[in-house]
């Protein structure tokens, strides 16, 4: 708060209040009123790197609860790159008490107990995607018997814009030094919303998806489309409103010239438009016409164009946001095996890149790093640095018999190796491996076998699965 606002605020606490309400106000209606996207002048300020923000935050998440292709194309997003989670496995050597404090910490990691760790995954993707960008801040929760670490996701939302450039503060080298958030959302537990808290840069994960150098706040996935969806949507409501119009069976009088020259006005005495009665139309009714009245009946018209029009729309649309419009509209009558597995491999690649060169480098690895400080603070690790395999899930297969004799043939050409493999299919190759063996051991002892069991392949093509359990002993 600016010191002439606190004087205000001393004598009078509402006066205070509207001013900074409106300073905060007048701010983002000339964000909003101007559409340039110009870098302008490099004043040495590192803010000046980015565009000005033409779509409000509020706009975006309104039409991901109200429009239905907006909301597929997130949830296609989303079931890609995050699935039921991206699951990390310590590597091989890290100690078995750490591997276990990892597992339990993965169902304790929310800071507001609402979700498990792959739940906050889905939580800070969407937001990112939605928003433009989120924020992950390192809590601590002593005292329960696990790795202290919690996570909290705030959205931009809670920036105090006040502070800094726009809520960061910088070093001299142009890096984020420290965060300011507003430590409550107005209307919640505090008396004002005004009172802010801030956190040094290295407890703060700022995700989003740089697009050109200098960028310092990301842009939401849905902004170069949501004047499309929005487009969709009210050309839907308009053909509604034209058909529940049509829909209403409208007759149409033409009286006689004899009728016409007369004022026969309405029962109760009074006159109608032109001189005539209202007439309407009720079930069953029989009604008589004047000699050379004539009646005509309105004809609803067909609809050209609107499927061809929704079409085109949803095209643009998904492409602006990233995904194929299949996945976008959830209309396969137009595709085949081929063209479809051809758009599923540019998704795929498209959210492989999200999760390589974003997700997982910049959010799931910070996270392990302070997973593996707090566990050295609290005595469960004996070192900080063990590493860990990152898991995505499984992209899925259009036909898994064509695919999997495709793997086979790359692992026997010596062009790929089953570990790769396994990987592809968003598993762990160890613990593939491992439950494998237990497995077959288990068969082993008590006796049984089935037709594919890795230790008799010449019985899998027989079916012969009592062979399979004397090739396996």
């Amino acid at each position: 708060m600016h010191w002439s606002d606190r004087l205000v605020a001393a004598i009078s606490p509402r006066w205070a209040a509207r001013r900074v309400a409106s300073r905060r106000a007048l701010r983002f209606i000339e964000a909003a009123s101007s559409n340039s996207t110009d870098f302008g002048r490099n004043t040495g300020r590192v803010a000046d790197a980015l565009p000005t923000r033409v779509v409000a935050r509020q706009r975006v998440r309104n039409l991901l609860a109200t429009n239905p292709f907006a909301r597929k194309a997130m949830n296609a997003l989303l079931n890609n790159m995050i699935g039921f989670g991206i699951t990390g496995t310590p590597k091989k050597g890290t100690p078995a008490k750490l591997v276990k404090a990892w597992k339990k910490w993965i169902k304790k990691a929310d800071w507001l107990s609402h979700l498990d760790f792959y739940g906050l995954q889905e939580l800070t993707v969407a937001a990112m995607l939605g928003d433009g960008d989120v924020f992950i801040i390192r809590r601590f929760e002593a005292g329960s018997g696990i790795v202290p670490l919690r996570l909290e996701v705030l959205d931009g939302g809670m920036l105090a814009l006040e502070k800094g450039e726009q809520g960061i503060s910088y070093d001299e080298r142009g890096r984020p030094a420290s965060y300011h958030f507003r430590k409550h959302r107005a209307g919640g537990l505090a008396l004002s919303s005004n009172e802010t808290v801030s956190f040094a840069a290295a407890e703060v994960i700022h995700l989003f998806r740089k697009d050109w150098p200098g960028q310092t706040r990301g842009r939401s996935m849905f902004e170069s489309v949501i004047k499309r969806f929005e487009d969709l949507d009210a050309y839907f409501e308009a053909e509604v409103v034209r058909k529940q119009i049509e829909a209403c069976f409208a007759a149409f009088i033409t009286p006689s010239l004899e009728a016409g020259d007369l004022d026969l006005g309405n029962r109760d005495g009074t006159t109608t438009n032109n001189g005539f009665d209202q007439e309407t139309l009720e079930p069953g009714m029989m009604a008589r016409l004047n000699p050379g009245d004539t009646v005509t009946f309105g004809t609803p018209r067909v609809t050209v164009g609107m499927a061809e029009f929704s079409r085109v729309t949803l095209l643009s649309s998904s492409a602006g946001v990233g995904v194929t419009y299949e996945h976008g509209s959830g209309d396969l009558s137009n595709v085949n095996y081929s063209s479809y597995r051809a758009g599923k491999l540019e998704f795929e690649r498209f959210c492989g890149r999200l999760q390589w060169l974003l997700i997982v480098p910049v959010m799931l690895e910070r996270i392990w790093e302070w997973f593996l400080d707090d566990a050295y603070s609290v005595g469960i690790a004996s070192s900080r640095d063990y590493e860990i395999d990152w898991t995505p899930p499984s992209f899925g297969s259009v036909d898994e018999e064509k695919e999997t004799r495709a793997a086979v043939a790359r692992m026997e050409s010596g062009l790929s190796s089953r570990r790769k493999e396994i990987a592809a299919r968003g598993e762990d190759h160890d613990e593939t491996l491992a439950e494998i063996a237990a497995d077959l051991e288990a068969q082993k002892t008590l006796k049984l076998g089935f037709a594919g069991d890795p230790r008799a392949p010449q019985q899998q093509q027989t079916g012969d699965a009592n062979a399979a359990v004397q090739a396996a002993a």
